[in-house]
This record gives structure tokens, sequence and C-alpha cells, in this order.
């Protein structure tokens, strides 16, 4: 009996050792955006999306639901009555990203079953990311997708800082 129980014992311990650091802390809370990048899966290449300092939060709720919003640097309302107004919204829409739903986490890998977003198309389908924590940092990757600004694919690199 001692030993059934001492192997129990091991065994937990060895998969506890074995989890990912980001299995061991959860995502619940606030985020904020350090870094955007796009990388060109061909080539490996990687430029800043909207500038050096987009703004973003990431709020991840212990329901399972999650909600980001990512905006580029620089940003210039466009409001009503001003000369050449369509134009500029629409520049402004470039250079937002909003999405929120559930979300779960499986090892590396967490999905996002979009319920609302900025872009309709995400709308009901799920987004899959690669996802490491490093301490307060978490860092994201996306599948291949392609950009709604140039129509180019490419895989989106971001890294959140956790907020206290």
């Amino acid at each position: 009996m001692i030993g059934a129980v001492l192997r129990l014992a091991l065994a937990v311990v060895s998969l506890t050792v074995a989890l990912p650091a980001f299995a061991q802390v959860s995502l619940v809370g606030s985020w904020k955006l350090v870094s955007y990048a796009r990388e060109d899966p061909t080539t490996g290449n990687a430029t800043a999306v909207w500038g050096e300092k987009p703004s973003g939060l990431l709020l991840f709720q212990p329901d399972g639901r999650m909600s980001a919003v990512i905006t580029g640097e620089g940003r210039k309302p466009a409001p009503p009555g001003e000369e050449r107004i369509v134009e500029k919204q629409a520049k402004l829409f470039q250079t937002v990203t909003a999405y929120a739903g559930t979300y779960s986490v499986r090892g590396s890998t967490m999905t996002v079953h979009v319920e609302v977003a900025s872009a309709p198309e995400f709308v009901g389908t799920d987004l899959v990311r690669e996802i490491l924590l490093q301490g307060e940092i978490l860092n994201v990757r996306t599948q291949p997708m392609r950009s709604v600004s140039d129509g180019k694919t490419y895989v989106y690199v971001l890294a959140w800082k956790r907020l206290p």
C-alpha cells in the first residue's frame, strides 16, 4: 500500500515538473502591449507593424473570456466634418484590431473563439496562438495569416507585459 502511494506521489511530482512554465501560471489578468511585429514566413524578416510604440491591452478573465485591442502609434482623430473624413477613417481602421470571445489553453497553444471583432471575417472563427510565458512577459505568435492592409501572409509576433 505504501509503495503504491509513493509511486503515485512520484508520478504527480514528475508530471508537475514536466509541465511548461506557462501551464503553472495563470494568464488571468491585464496585459499591456510591449511590441508588435510581423514576420514574412518565407524570409523570416520582421518589421514593426504599426510603429515602434503601438498601444494595446489584453484581458483574460477567470471565466474563460478574453478581449484584445491593439492600435498603431501616432493615430490622429478624424472629427466629423473634416475634409477627406472617409479616407482618414479608413486609415484609422487599418491601424486597429480588436476582438473578444472565449479562450482555452492546451500546452503551448491558446485558442480564442471569436465572438466580436473589428474585422468581421474573424467572428465565429478560432484564432490559434502559440504562447510562451517568461516571467511577466507573455510572448504570442499567430499562425500564418493574411494581412487586411496588404493581402500578404505574415506571422504576427507580440509581447505583452503583465500589469500589476
